[in-house]
């Protein structure tokens, strides 16, 4: 596991709870979190076999299929990410080509506040990062 090899070298093992969840499933109800990061699947059902052949034959479905409009993913995560983030935390997101309005307005219609957005090096937003403005939701 990559990300427990750079917490590790970089002595933050003490600092950083690192979790693997199926969505919210291995999380403690009772914890609050800073920082919650997700890559969830954003490709559309139909879409996956236009996909290169490298991707398409070598990541499993479940790691690729959004649902029928890509978003269904998001819609879960927005349902639940206020139980679990601190006030002020934030949420990081990837997303497929073109979803940041529907996933802006996801997120921002289930309470976050939608803070900034990255692109990558061809110049395409695929990361949204929101934060939590109200703890006692």
């Amino acid at each position: 596991m990559v990300k427990k090899k750079n917490v590790d070298l970089f002595g933050l093992s003490a600092r950083v709870d690192l979790k693997q969840s199926d969505w919210f499933s291995n999380l403690d109800v009772q914890k609050k979190y800073d920082l919650i990061i997700s890559n969830p699947p954003y490709i559309k059902t139909d879409d996956i076999v236009l996909l290169q052949e490298e991707v398409k034959n070598f990541e499993p479905n479940l790691a690729l299929d959004g649902g029928i409009d890509g978003l269904d993913c998001y819609v879960l995560i927005a349902k639940k990410a206020q139980e679990f983030l601190k006030e002020s935390a934030f949420l990081l997101l990837e997303i497929g080509q073109s979803q940041e309005n529907d996933v802006i307005k996801i997120f921002t219609s289930a309470g976050l506040k939608f803070v900034q957005e990255k692109k990558d090096l061809s110049g395409i937003i695929r990361g949204l990062l929101f934060q939590n403005t109200n703890e006692n939701i």
